[in-house]
């Protein structure tokens, strides 16, 4: 999707709502390019496992998930 079209946003209150309303769910979201400060934003704000490369890491960074 392109830039600020809220997609980060929608992902975040789905995250949210999911740990709010159901206490035996472990969500897990994967993050690619977003930029490093909605990265800290979506760890702090929600209780999901959190896996991203942000935009100010190199190319290699956003294929290799650990």
């Amino acid at each position: 999707a392109p830039p600020r079209t809220g997609k980060t946003v929608l992902l975040k209150k789905i995250a949210k709502s999911l740990t709010d309303n159901y206490d035996d769910i472990h969500v897990s979201v994967l993050l690619v390019d977003e930029r490093p400060e909605e990265v800290t934003d979506f760890i702090r704000t929600t209780q999901a496992e959190v896996f991203a490369s942000s935009n100010d890491k190199n190319t290699q960074s956003h294929i290799r998930i650990t």
